[in-house]
């Protein structure tokens, strides 16, 4: 058994070192000067209490050649009203033509005159040279950019960890990014060709996922035209966003995001999937074997080290804060995290805004 932990521990320190290379290659790029067309496109469900603080932000930009188009995936609280009391000559309410996150992005893209698409979500806050940046990126053989993302912690450790966990998913998206392996991003900031949407066929092939609009539509992006995707990394373009206010919400939508990765053909992100899940697993194993193996004690601590290191380094740029407990919580729960998520995630339906999706 020892072996077995030990060899799965070495894969996983040489992923890990892929991971903390790969963030140091990604270049902080200039911003030129460009006047291109950007729609901005939010698709919403029940976002009454945070909406309205993203299109004050997004009258803020000082990039000027944009529209907002705002669709509402038949809401049940006040967003339209909310959204009707921001009168703006830049902003337009749409009406999902029909159901889900996918249906709505592809509703607002048909309604766009602008000849990059940049999405984001209704409970995120953008800084004021956000689309400025954007552009300013979107050079000769550029089809996607994924931008940064911070969630925005509490003071509670629930919310705490919620932030540190999203600072790796971000980074690791990133770092595999520059090795020309698009596995992971996020919709909350994501800006692409409108012509690039339409030469993929847009979501379809997923349209039945509820999840996935971002990275499904990468990959797609990825394999038609290869070397094409970047990373902005850039503090001007990053998104904020919140954490999830409790445990069961919080759940369901890692629970989501989860499942999709059962519809993952992408071979590199079906490796990485397993890769992290199979160390979870020998990790728990670890913490029972420790007593008797002052081997498999190294191991973790020198686990324990890496992550940490690069978690430092996500973290910092992402402006997160986090202490040394903060991080020793995080590494010791997140095998049992990672585990109970992928088992639920093949075996659970899961709520999400209102409605209840069954696993297919």
């Amino acid at each position: 058994m020892v072996w077995v932990v030990s060899v799965i521990f070495i894969l996983y320190f040489i992923f890990l070192g892929l991971i903390y290379w790969g963030w140091k290659k990604v270049i902080i790029p200039n911003v030129a000067t460009v006047h291109s067309r950007i729609s901005v496109v939010i698709a919403v469900r029940n976002e009454a209490a945070n909406i309205g603080a993203l299109l004050k932000d997004l009258s803020l930009q000082f990039y000027q050649n944009f529209e907002v188009i705002v669709v509402d995936d038949h809401s049940t609280d006040g967003t339209k009203e909310i959204v009707a009391a921001n009168p703006s000559s830049f902003l337009r309410y749409e009406l999902n033509n029909g159901q889900g996150k996918k249906d709505a992005i592809t509703t607002g893209i048909a309604k766009a005159s602008g000849e990059i698409i940049v999405t984001t979500d209704g409970d995120c806050r953008v800084p004021p040279r956000w689309l400025e940046t954007i552009a300013g990126n979107f050079s000769h053989g550029v089809n996607l950019l994924a931008g940064p993302v911070r969630m925005s912690s509490g003071d509670s450790l629930k919310d705490k960890i919620q932030s540190i966990e999203f600072a790796s998913l971000i980074g690791s998206g990133a770092s595999l990014i520059v090795w020309g392996l698009p596995t992971m991003c996020n919709g909350a900031n994501l800006a692409y060709r409108r012509r690039v949407f339409y030469d993929v066929n847009g979501f379809a092939g997923n349209d039945h996922i509820a999840s996935g609009d971002d990275e499904f539509l990468m990959r797609k992006i990825h394999a038609l035209a290869p070397g094409s995707i970047r990373f902005l990394k850039n503090e001007d373009a990053t998104v904020s966003t919140l954490p999830q206010p409790t445990v069961g919400e919080l759940m369901n939508q890692r629970i989501r995001w989860a499942s999709k990765w059962r519809s993952n053909a992408y071979l590199p992100a079906k490796a990485v999937a397993v890769l992290v899940f199979v160390t979870q697993l020998v990790s728990i194993a670890a913490y029972v074997l420790v007593p008797f193996y002052p081997l498999i004690l190294a191991l973790l601590f020198l686990r324990f080290l890496i992550e940490g290191l690069i978690l430092r380094s996500f973290t910092s740029f992402l402006q997160v804060k986090m202490s040394i407990l903060q991080l020793a919580v995080v590494q010791l729960v997140y095998p049992f995290y990672v585990v109970c998520i992928a088992i639920l995630s093949f075996l659970s339906a899961y709520s999400w805004k209102g409605r209840m999706h069954i696993r297919k």
